[in-house]
């Protein structure tokens, strides 16, 4: 059953009579009221073609709930007794009034308990006569009884010898048809899953699969199908395009007050989306800084009219009265922790499955949570296993991963993130919460950028669908592969913001406040750079003058993450007491595009201490140990392509550099002077401080004892003592979260194994981290004699 043209009929759209002339023909009427039957009735007799007889046509309703089932089942078969008749299902659909030449539902409607797509019948009848234009009948191209029937064996659903069960099936098909004719009616974006649960619970590979789980567990195949049943009810989202209009005004009313009501797009990637779209199921994937990434994303779908996605999200959002809501606009809630129950992911997988199968789009974050460092975050490769399991099996041809860059100029959940890296506590998700997180966004906070990187095509990356099952590592290796490259491709698509650009800048100088012309200088060497290497600047990065790095400064001082010195000779700018984290989150979101260029500086120091015919290895060698050591915190290449590119990046900066590393310490350190800019101590030196303060407190501890947690926080303790005494020198780097990671890569390194080698394992380490900290002094002692000597 598909969707039939439309014609117009005495000014307003009417669809043809969905039958040849004289064929006989039961109209499947899903009508909730009399006036949509009398409604379907009228059309029925307006368009019935001359040379198709009355008596060839006649009427069932749908059933509506469960008890009708039976007696549809014993009139559907009292009029299917001949395989060619044809079944043609028919509704009307209620539009609500246009409003800026869009006819959608308003909050207003929400507060006034009423749905314009559902109207109650008085206010039916009162559309029909006064607002005809409003109502709308949607017919179905029919099928045949005996098609259906085809149709049914071949999905193992059901068959004609079993009226109910043949019932059930007709009425899904007749439902489903009747959606997807509305949807060319009242637009693509309210295009999302129906009858979903039905659907999968009645098909053959389902009963399979229970019997299969079943068999595995060692339960009986009803206990593990009933259980089933249940997870796919929590898994459902329920059709409603009001849901949908609602959700996206509150969407857009979220963010308007802080950052206007247009979001930052580029025309040609949404053009590149809106291709990959046409062709495969689309998988959307954004990244996630913050609790109004999804509302912009839902936004951004619908201001360039691209079908909206089902979006999963943590169960922890399910919360009162705006869970109930975003079940019924397309958003599926899944549980954070499914590792010990098969059961659930059996119907996850299914249920992700059927999705794509049927050609919808979905969207979840590949990081899993939000970021609170402002760095893109190592995938949770959950949901993306499922699908390209389904992939292999065959189950879709392509499916065409989309990664997102959502980026902000400024964001006033930076505090929140700030508190959790000192030992906070996150807040718990709830009706008071979010009415604190939409009052919080009354401030300007500049603007929001929506990026679509180039998409990723699961057959380009992995060859044809195999229709095998993939298990153990044979599974993993292709998954991650997949993810990393959605994770690359979002960092190269992310704009370098005027707030991340500033942030870095005054956090290379540590504290010490700069004048406006330093910022100025200093910007302009980060935008010649960006610019040379063609990175993606946002308008606000585009600092054409003084006076626009003076605003973005402003800018900052607002919201306290600049602190603004006035009074003495002229005005000095630093970061703001307990600011370091804050600005530190801006600058993470464009750090992977200078992390190289400080592997690189560093990578030089070293090898210049080397003889003539060491150095260039032991450059490569220490650029690859450098690579090694950060892999837990940024998404580098394959080792080949990591060369090139740094390579590319030297040549840059000066395309003799190999030769000047040849000719010894000075050549080299007079090689970096000329670098503009200098990245290392700006760039690396909080993560190495961090890492530093894990290896010193691994050293001190005793080797035979490894509690992670009380690890965690004894390099709290530490990493404040160091700050004291001045041992380290960049606030963020007391971090929880990177306190989190260097520990992540001590695990790596087997220094948390208990064997008689570990203690000397770890003071090698924390001595090589030491080297590494005397580098990036080193690095910082030149930009600051640079800076001095273009002073004089």
């Amino acid at each position: 059953m598909n969707e039939t043209v439309s014609m117009q009929m005495s000014g307003v759209p009417l669809p043809q009579w969905p039958a040849p002339d004289g064929a006989r023909i039961v109209f499947l009427t899903d009508c909730r009221t009399a006036t949509e039957r009398q409604v379907v009735e009228r059309w029925i007799a307006q368009t019935r073609p001359a040379a198709t007889p009355e008596d060839a046509v006649s009427y069932l309703g749908l059933p509506m709930k469960v008890d009708d089932l039976r007696p549809f089942a014993t009139q559907l078969a009292e009029r299917t007794k001949e395989p060619r008749v044809l079944l043609a299902p028919v509704r009307v659909t209620w539009l609500p009034r246009e409003h800026g030449g869009e006819r959608v539902a308003r909050v207003s409607d929400l507060l006034l308990m009423r749905d314009p797509r559902r109207p109650r019948e008085k206010l039916q009848q009162r559309i029909v006569q006064v607002e005809p234009e409003r109502c709308r009948v949607v017919a179905g191209q029919p099928a045949s009884v005996a098609e259906l029937d085809e149709r049914a064996k071949r999905g193992g659903d059901a068959d004609a010898s079993d009226p109910e069960a043949f019932a059930e099936f007709v009425t899904r098909q007749a439902r489903l048809a009747l959606e997807r004719a509305e949807y060319r009616l009242i637009g693509r974006r309210y295009k999302l899953p129906k009858l979903v649960r039905e659907q999968i619970a009645a098909s053959r590979r389902f009963r399979e699969g229970v019997t299969e789980v079943a068999k595995t567990l060692k339960r009986s195949d009803a206990s593990v199908m009933k259980e089933a049943l249940g997870y796919l009810h929590e898994l459902r989202t329920a059709h409603s395009p009001f849901a949908i209009d609602v959700m996206m005004q509150v969407a857009r009313g979220l963010f308007t007050r802080g950052y206007g009501s247009a979001i930052d797009y580029d025309p040609a990637q949404i053009e590149r989306t809106r291709a990959a779209l046409e062709r495969a199921p689309g998988i959307i994937l954004p990244s996630h800084k913050s609790n109004l990434d999804s509302a912009v994303t839902s936004v951004a779908f619908a201001d360039n009219r691209l079908a909206t996605p089902t979006t999963f999200g943590g169960i922890n959002m399910a919360f009162w009265p705006m869970g109930t809501v975003a079940r019924k606009a397309g958003r599926v809630f899944i549980r954070r922790d499914i590792r010990n129950n098969p059961v659930y992911k059996f119907a996850l997988r299914e249920y992700l499955g059927y999705l794509v199968e049927k050609r919808f789009s979905l969207e979840w974050y590949l990081e899993g949570g939000r970021s609170r460092t402002g760095k893109q975050l190592p995938p949770k490769l959950g949901l993306l296993t499922y699908l390209v399991s389904a992939y292999r099996e065959g189950r879709v041809d392509d499916l065409a991963l989309i990664p997102i860059s959502i980026a902000y100029d400024q964001l006033h959940e930076v505090s929140e993130y700030a508190a959790e890296a000192h030992g906070g506590r996150k807040r718990p998700e709830n009706l008071a919460w979010f009415v604190r997180f939409f009052r919080a966004q009354k401030k300007p906070f500049g603007r929001i950028y929506f990026r679509a990187a180039e998409p990723v095509s699961m057959r380009d990356m992995l060859g044809p669908p195999d229709g095998g099952k993939a298990e153990g590592e044979e599974e993993t290796l292709p998954v991650q592969k997949v993810a990393f490259e959605v994770s690359s491709r979002i960092n190269d698509v992310t704009p370098i913001t005027g707030t991340s650009l500033v942030s870095l800048i005054l956090l290379s100088h540590r504290g010490r406040a700069l004048t406006l012309e330093q910022v100025w200088d200093d910007v302009q060497a980060y935008v010649q750079s960006a610019t040379k290497r063609r990175l993606p600047l946002a308008p606000s990065a585009k600092l054409s003058d003084i006076d626009a790095t003076r605003r973005i400064l402003d800018s900052l001082a607002q919201h306290n993450v600049v602190l603004e010195h006035k009074g003495g000779i002229e005005a000095v700018y630093s970061i703001g007491p307990d600011q370091y984290l804050a600005a530190a989150f801006y600058r993470n979101t464009i750090i992977h595009f200078f992390v190289n260029a400080a592997i690189a500086e560093l990578a030089l120091l070293k090898a210049a201490e080397r003889t003539l015919v060491e150095r260039e290895a032991a450059f490569w060698e220490e650029a690859l140990h450098l690579r090694d050591l950060l892999k837990f915190e940024f998404f580098f290449k394959e080792k080949d392509e990591f060369r090139a590119r740094l390579d590319a990046e030297l040549k840059l900066q000066s395309p003799t550099w190999l030769e000047a590393l040849s000719r010894g310490r000075e050549a080299t350190l007079a090689l970096l002077k000329s670098f503009r800019p200098l990245t290392a101590h700006g760039v690396l030196r909080s993560f190495f401080e961090a890492y530093a303060v894990v290896a010193d407190t691994l050293a001190i501890r005793d080797p035979g004892i490894v509690d992670e947690r009380k690890l965690l926080t004894d390099c709290s303790a530490v990493g404040r003592q160091y700050m004291l005494q001045q041992k380290i020198l960049s606030a963020e780097s007391v971090s929880k979260h990177l306190f989190q990671t260097g520990l992540q890569l001590a695990r790596n390194q087997k220094l948390l194994e208990v064997t008689a080698t570990v203690a000397g394992r770890r003071k090698a380490f924390a001595a090589a981290l030491t080297d590494i900290m005397h580098r990036i002094d080193m690095i910082e002692a030149l930009a600051q004699e640079r800076a001095r000597e273009r002073v004089r």
